[in-house]
């Protein structure tokens, strides 16, 4: 794979210290991951979205794909880009292009019982 040769080509002119990837699917991934290897060298991060909304990671085997290779899962958006803060609801959409990918603002009406919750931790 052409992108995994060029990321080991930086980390070998010590331009990088490791080689991580960003929004890869597992099929990806494992592309990365073998070519990086193949190198001597070890594939350290996929940044993905990923909270109690989003779990794509564990739906997907991307999650369990990384803990087999000791790749290190890099969340963003860990609290839904604020849906679980409160700030957002069925009667208080974000506004303007703040989506959540192909998720429609249905998802408010699950974001309570969650929102609950962590408010319930402080």
């Amino acid at each position: 794979m052409e992108q995994a040769e060029a990321l080991a080509d930086i980390v070998d002119a010590k331009l990088a210290r490791a080689v991580g990837v960003s929004n890869f699917s597992t099929e990806e991934m494992l592309e990365v991951y073998d070519a990086l290897q193949r190198r001597g060298m070890h594939l350290a991060t996929n940044q993905v979205e990923y909270s109690l909304l989003r779990q794509l990671p564990d739906s997907s085997g991307l999650h369990k794909a990384c803990q087999e290779r000791g790749i290190r899962i890099l969340a963003y958006s860990p609290i839904a880009m604020g849906r679980l803060t409160g700030k957002y609801g069925p009667d208080k959409p974000p506004l303007g292009r703040r989506g959540f990918g192909n998720v429609s603002n249905g998802c408010f009406n699950n974001a309570p019982a969650p929102t609950q919750a962590l408010r319930d931790l402080r």
